[in-house]
């Protein structure tokens, strides 16, 4: 059944195993990867943009900590 190029039948065994292993993760690695982005539109991942949105903007203490930093080393006061 096998080939006989010098090795048992048990290492054919196992290299067998580990294609068939490997060519499973290939196959669930790309299925993973292709399922991260949606080919169409919507407002879901991989779909364009609205451009007539506004900006999100940040809310709490700390994104006021942040702008009062920010306004201050764009006016030069820090």
């Amino acid at each position: 059944m096998f080939p006989d190029f010098g090795y048992p039948y048990s290492k054919w065994k196992e290299l067998m195993k580990r294609s068939i292993l490997v060519f499973l993760t290939v196959m669930t690695m790309t299925t993973i990867a292709l399922a991260q982005a949606p080919a169409g539109g919507g407002q879901g991942r991989g779909g364009r943009p609205n451009i007539f949105a506004p900006p999100p903007t940040a809310t709490g203490p700390i994104a006021d900590m942040v702008n009062a930093i920010v306004t201050a080393f764009n006016n030069r006061d820090a």
